[in-house]
């Protein structure tokens, strides 16, 4: 009891002391550090947000100098998580108003804290990562002497409506008005906002650059060739998306939680679905895998819970583990190659190799049979990957083609088709590209 006591006692001294750790001295209500330059300091943190304010409150005013045991002190700095949201607490604030000497803002300098304006002066030079996380910004302005922005630094700014980068900034440009933070150099979007509108030259959007953004939809130019992990992670409204041809990378949890996306499809040149790609898409119905694709990344499609049936093409080598945990409605698991590619014992859930049918090519069943972990599965069934041959040499039998869901179709897919014939019979065909 005596050492639960203790152990208690010693969490909350720890967790209070976030300024006091890290100061030098403390004037007006402000925490600073010196700093090597020995006559600069950095803020830490102020009173403010040390002992919070749970009504919100005035601005705060960062001095140019402060003096302190009969020295004169340059503020130039805001340091790392001065005044980051302390064990949940969101404090707000209207605004902090930073002089003209600071020339650096620290790693989450204002990570979580519910600040509604800032202007950051001409003198900045960098801004550190994810130094403005889940503000309340409604806009930004990035002066021209910044020479370096973090990854990160403004993502998850639900209210953020307007970027703009000063015209003659050397190192990033808001080029045609697009309302978004761009790398010149690489043509790289750092961030963005609801109201983005991406150049058509654009080769890369980083990390982050989209992250809670609250877009329905968003066209992205042909020549992109990457898009970077969590770049649309949580992007809740955001229903449709047409990734261009041009795309050959997609990274991690690109589009983790976009709960509203319903379909998507994939560009023939990338070769893996990275971890959490689509990871909590809640209502993605559909997708087709490009042949191109060698492997699925683990919890690639955890959680997608509208889900029904999934096509693995024969280029597929692996499936990582969760691969398709959470995904409580996936009953038709189709594969295209004879030879089972590797999976672990949680790429699939033990209720789906209970209750889904898994479909192999004719002729290939025993080797699934006999592959570890596809012989978990209870239900296996054969079926012609060549059908689609058939289709081809009769196709004035045809009388329609429909999706998986039932929707009526002009043409086949690439991927499942339901076809059915002037008879009244229906069959299930692959087309392969």
């Amino acid at each position: 009891m005596k050492r639960m006591f203790i152990l208690a006692w010693v969490l909350l001294v720890t967790s209070s002391l976030h300024a006091d750790e890290y100061y030098d001295f403390c004037v007006d209500g402000i925490f600073y550090n010196i700093l090597e330059s020995n006559l600069e300091v950095e803020v830490t943190d102020s009173y403010y947000n040390t002992y919070g304010n749970p009504w919100g409150g005035p601005a705060i005013q960062i001095p140019e100098t402060v003096e302190y045991m009969k020295r004169t002190f340059t503020v130039t700095a805001i340091g790392k998580q001065a005044f980051m949201c302390v064990n949940g607490r969101h404090n707000t604030c209207a605004g902090v108003y930073l002089p003209k000497t600071i020339k650096r803002i620290g790693d989450k300098a204002f990570y979580s804290f519910y600040l509604y304006d800032i202007d950051l002066p001409d003198g900045l030079e960098s801004i550190g990562e994810e130094a403005f996380v889940d503000t309340k910004l409604t806009s930004i302005t990035i002066p021209s002497g910044v020479k370096q922005i973090g990854i990160g630094a403004f993502r998850g700014i639900v209210s953020l409506a307007n970027i703009q980068v000063e015209g003659d900034n050397a190192i990033y440009d808001s080029r045609d008005n697009c309302n978004a933070i761009i790398e010149t150099k690489t043509n790289t979007i750092i961030a963005g906002c609801t109201n983005t509108s991406i150049p058509s030259n654009i080769k890369h959007l980083a990390d982050w650059a989209f992250n809670y953004t609250q877009f329905e939809d968003i066209s992205l130019p042909n020549g992109i060739e990457s898009i970077g992990s969590w770049c649309f992670a949580n992007c809740d409204k955001l229903k449709h998306l047409v990734i261009p041809s041009s795309v050959i990378s997609i990274g991690e949890y690109a589009f983790f939680a976009c709960k509203g996306i319903e379909s998507i499809n994939l560009p023939q040149e990338i070769t893996i679905i990275n971890k959490g790609t689509f990871e909590f898409c809640e209502q993605l119905k559909s997708i087709e895998i490009p042949t191109s694709v060698k492997s699925l990344g683990e919890a690639s499609f955890d959680g997608c819970i509208s889900l029904q049936e999934i096509v693995i093409p024969d280029g597929v080598e692996s499936i990582g583990g969760g691969a398709f945990a959470g995904c409580t409605n996936l009953t038709e698991i189709r594969v295209c190659s004879p030879t089972p590619c590797t999976i672990y014992e949680n790429t699939f859930t033990d209720l789906q190799v209970k209750l889904s049918t898994l479909h192999v090519p004719t002729g290939t069943i025993d080797n699934y049979k006999n592959a570890p972990f596809w012989n978990k599965f209870k239900y296996i069934e054969e079926y012609n990957p060549s059908s689609i041959n058939m289709l081809e040499t009769n196709v004035n039998e045809i009388s329609s083609y429909h999706d998986i869901h039932g929707r009526l179709l002009r043409t086949p897919i690439i991927g499942l088709n339901i076809v059915t014939y002037k008879d009244g019979k229906t069959k299930k065909t692959i087309v392969r590209q």
